[in-house]
């Protein structure tokens, strides 16, 4: 049966990147941080009030007690990170049923704004399979459709844009955010290219 359904593809869509900071790279990884970016395109649709970013870090207790996979070569990489980058991801306060409940709401407000949400990752077998698996296992289902599921990845290399280089503070690398600003960043830029746009 098709997925085509006249009245859901009238609405009008909100891209939102999304990243995630993971101690593993399994589905059922433990997410220790999560970011997310509406497009620059799709802020201007957005009513005042409904925030165009999204961040929680889980406590890193909550990670290493749960249920979630960590696996030693992950953790071994975190270790070489960036001091700095390290104490971010690590001090986290928020337990996964609240960072998940939060994020559930901030697309549930957006789709009671009318509009249908489409989640980015690099790529969606990472990034929206990992946090789908999470949200289900604590009961958030159905957060966003699964034909809304987009790859960024493919996207850039369709685009075949030149990776500018980053803003160092507003774009931290390997920091939640700061990586879903980056690739909203690369986003606009293949967007623009692919539709010819200077």
């Amino acid at each position: 049966m098709s997925d085509f359904n006249p009245v859901r593809a009238a609405k009008p869509l909100i891209n939102i990147i999304l990243d995630l900071e993971t101690l593993s790279t399994r589905e059922d990884a433990a997410i220790i941080q999560i970011g997310a970016v509406v497009t620059s395109e799709s802020c201007f649709k957005l009513p005042d009030g409904i925030p165009i970013e999204f961040e929680q870090t889980i406590r890193y207790e909550d990670c290493i007690a749960g249920e979630f996979h960590v696996e030693d070569v992950t953790m071994e990489w975190w270790e070489k990170q960036d001091r700095q980058t390290k104490a971010q991801i690590f001090s986290g306060q928020d337990s996964y049923e609240s960072a998940f409940g939060e994020f559930s709401d901030w697309i549930k407000a957006i789709e009671a704004e009318g509009f249908d949400v489409a989640i980015w990752g690099n790529g969606s077998d990472f990034d929206n399979r990992l946090l789908n698996y999470s949200l289900s296992s604590f009961g958030f289902t159905n957060v966003w459709k699964y034909w809304n599921n987009r790859c960024l990845r493919t996207l850039i290399a369709l685009a075949d844009i030149e990776k500018p280089p980053r803003i160092p503070e507003y774009e931290r690398q390997h920091t939640a955010l700061g990586d879903a600003r980056y690739e909203e960043r690369l986003y606009t830029l293949a967007m623009r290219k692919l539709q010819n746009v200077p």
